[in-house]
């Protein structure tokens, strides 16, 4: 597994780059236009976190600038239906945060602006990334070795357990989420994006 590949930028085109590894080996790599755009800075000390997919037609690396996006598009790849291009395609029109906003608010029309995707697809991607959400979220929390301590928000505060099941799905332990959700002052004044975004700021 080809988890991140550090190195100079030899060579891009429409969004396809070429990075040779400090083991003098050039890896062709997927990226999203912000992906690329941050590769190009850097130049000689690129670094970006990939997904190697295998299929039996085609064997291909996919690029992220952060582990958040490689979370997200690994999420996106659950979806039926939904393969690489389409799931880059997505990450490539929205950030981490406006697809979950999207998704949270259940919104169609936005997520139409994504190239080839028609409405069914869209659909579908709404409502089974909110299944794949919850149950990210609640294997996290029976896994965790304080699953039986009560949470210090109450049911009622949806936009509250939204915004920990989405920072759970981003990578974070349930026990970083808690504290830095503790820590966020008139937290059930923010929506679940602004919350989202706060912690995310946060770099925990």
């Amino acid at each position: 597994m080809i988890s991140m590949i550090k190195g100079s930028l030899l060579e891009y085109h429409d969004n396809i780059v070429t990075i040779l590894s400090t083991g003098g080996v050039g890896y062709e790599v997927d990226v999203t236009s912000k992906t690329l755009n941050s590769l190009i800075e850097q130049k000689e000390d690129c670094s970006v976190y990939t997904y190697f997919m295998v299929r039996d037609d085609m064997h291909k690396l996919y690029g992220f600038i952060s582990k958040h996006e490689k979370d997200m598009f690994q999420l996106l790849l659950k979806v039926n239906g939904v393969g690489g291009k389409v799931a880059l395609s997505i990450l490539d029109t929205f950030s981490v945060l406006d697809l979950f906003t999207i998704i949270y608010n259940s919104d169609n029309k936005s997520l139409q602006k994504v190239s080839g995707l028609g409405k069914k697809t869209a659909d579908r991607v709404i409502l089974e990334m909110k299944d794949l959400i919850k149950k990210l979220n609640q294997e996290e929390i029976n896994n965790s070795p304080n699953q039986n301590k009560q949470s210090s928000f109450t049911k009622i505060e949806t936009h509250i357990e939204d915004a920990k099941a989405a920072l759970l799905v981003l990578g974070y332990k349930i026990n970083e989420v808690e504290n830095a959700l503790a820590s966020i002052v008139n937290i059930r004044e923010l929506t679940t994006e602004d919350i989202i975004k706060t912690v995310l700021q946060k770099k925990i």
